[in-house]
C-alpha cells in the first residue's frame, strides 16, 4: 500500500525549505509555556532576523547526518502531586519536560 504516489515520495525526506522554515515560525504561538532556558517561542519569533541562520544550519545537519543534536534531546523530569498533600512516591506523578 502506497500513502504517496512516487513523484511525492521525495518531498517526505527533501530538506526544509527557507519558506517552510520561515512559515512555521511565523504561524507559531509564540506565548506558549516557557522551555527550560526560559524562553518561550515568542522570542524565537521577534529574533527570527537574528537566528534564522543558525535554525536553518540545524536543520540542513540533521538532514545530512540525520541526527538530533543533543541538546535537542535533553529533559527535565519532576513529580507532579496527585493529591492535595501528598506523603508517599505514589502520590506523585511524574512528567518530562523537553525544551
Amino acid at each position: 500500500m502506497r500513502l504517496f504516489p512516487n513523484n511525492e515520495n521525495g518531498l517526505l525526506i527533501a530538506p526544509f525549505s527557507r519558506l517552510e522554515i520561515k512559515e512555521v515560525v511565523r504561524d507559531s504561538d509564540g506565548g506558549k509555556s516557557l522551555g527550560p532556558d526560559g524562553y518561550n517561542f515568542a522570542f524565537v519569533i521577534k529574533f527570527w532576523y537574528l537566528i534564522k541562520n543558525e535554525v536553518r544550519i540545524m536543520l540542513d545537519q540533521f538532514h545530512a547526518n540525520e541526527v538530533v543534536p543533543k541538546g535537542m534531546l535533553a529533559y527535565f523530569v519532576t513529580l507532579i502531586p496527585k493529591v492535595f498533600s501528598p506523603l508517599d512516591l505514589k502520590d506523585y506523578r511524574p512528567i518530562s519536560l523537553l525544551g
